[in-house]
């Protein structure tokens, strides 16, 4: 059993027994370590988010399992420690880079930028004791998506918990390996490859001068090849 400690919550999770008996789970909590423990929630999945916890308090957990037979003995004892988190987190997403900003958190004498490739993480601290309220991520790869957390040290001593996740993704990669070519007698076909992690959306421009170009396409980056159609007879095209 695991305990994660949020902003006005804690979220506990847990492995199945390996017997296939359990029906469903028995959350228990208490305020004391060792209990006596009180039956908050019953849930027939392995995972339980409790909501009725006042930031700063600690509350001591157990799970047990049961199906129609009986009920299972508590695992073992796990403790959440709900704090204060940053809120408001944005993330705004720029070329190789992304910038956040956050609302300044009571208690919290600076803050810790956290960052993970994985929405939920696990995330890896980038910035340790950031004494202002906004944080530039520089220096990222291009077309790909990066999620964010941002946490308080307090004043009082200790680490506040994480806030709500924020994403942000980098400004593309260029196309590359781009090809046109005639299709049919007043048809061109375009094909191209992205180097990037996300799908971007691609915008198609075409030219009769090469200097001149209007948007004939705004297309999601897996939709290739682009057909173009009603091409003038004998004409020259640029893409």
């Amino acid at each position: 059993q695991v305990a994660v400690n949020s902003d006005g919550s804690v979220a506990l999770s847990w492995t199945e027994p390996p017997d296939p008996g359990a029906e469903a789970f028995i959350i228990k909590r208490s305020g004391a370590s060792g209990g006596p423990y009180s039956i908050i929630a019953t849930n027939a999945l392995t995972g339980y988010r409790d909501t009725d916890v006042v930031n700063g308090q600690f509350y001591y957990y157990v799970v047990a399992a049961y199906n129609r037979v009986g009920v299972s003995a508590d695992s073992l004892q796990v403790v959440g420690h709900p704090q204060n988190a940053p809120q408001n987190v944005v993330a705004t997403s720029g070329t190789n880079q992304v910038s956040l900003a956050w609302s300044a958190m009571t208690g919290a004498a600076s803050y810790n930028v956290k960052r993970s490739s994985t929405p939920g993480g696990p995330y890896t601290n980038i910035a340790s004791s950031v004494g202002a309220t906004a944080y530039l991520d520089a220096g990222l790869p291009a077309g790909q998506a990066f999620y964010y957390v941002v946490s308080g040290n307090l004043t009082a001593g200790g680490e506040g918990a994480d806030s709500d996740e924020a994403v942000g993704v980098t400004a593309p990669n260029s196309p590359v390996n781009f090809v046109a070519e005639l299709f049919a007698a007043t048809s061109g076909r375009l094909n191209w490859a992205t180097a990037d992690l996300v799908t971007p959306t691609n915008v198609v421009e075409q030219s009769t001068d090469g200097t001149t170009f209007a948007t004939i396409g705004v297309i999601p980056g897996s939709a290739r090849p682009f057909i173009v159609g009603n091409l003038a007879l004998s004409s020259t095209n640029y893409f």
